[in-house]
């Protein structure tokens, strides 16, 4: 797994098609969601904000991915004042938590003090035995994010 240390923003000002997700977006959108599941919280706060950066330029299967970063990155910067303005973008932006992946559901209501429909447990119990590696990341790095959230 690669360690980002810098954001690329490229794409971020001006008009940029609607694009599909692209490998970049789901390796960022991996790459963080790993960190998560390790417990690498700073280590995925970059490839989450890169993912992100994608939610106004993507459709679909891309935009569910970008919101999930959302998610996953509102949880992690809770606690931290410098970053209190990107948790409220992401909170303000998603609109319908039906543009989430089916795992951020839970967390995103934790965090906008809804009621989840599902428990940590019942996510990480949740991992088919047949699954994609991205899937079984994000039910794993969901269930600890949903945790967090409920704490």
């Amino acid at each position: 797994m690669e360690n980002r240390t810098s954001r690329n923003p490229e794409g971020r000002d001006g008009d940029t098609p609607t694009v599909n997700p692209s490998s970049e977006l789901i390796e960022y959108y991996r790459d963080g969601l790993a960190h998560v599941v390790d417990g690498n919280d700073q280590l995925a706060v970059i490839p989450l904000m890169d993912a992100w950066d994608f939610h106004n330029r993507v459709d679909g299967r891309g935009k569910q991915l970008a919101y999930g970063a959302g998610v996953a990155l509102a949880v992690l910067v809770t606690n931290d004042v410098g970053l209190s303005s990107l948790r409220e973008e992401v909170l303000d932006t998603i609109e319908d938590p039906n543009e989430l992946p089916d795992v951020a559901r839970s967390v995103f209501d934790a965090t906008t003090g809804g009621t989840p429909d599902r428990t940590p447990e019942g996510l990480r119990e949740g991992v088919p035995e047949e699954t994609s590696e991205l899937d079984e990341i994000e039910m794993r790095a969901f269930a600890r994010l949903l945790g967090e959230a409920l704490d």
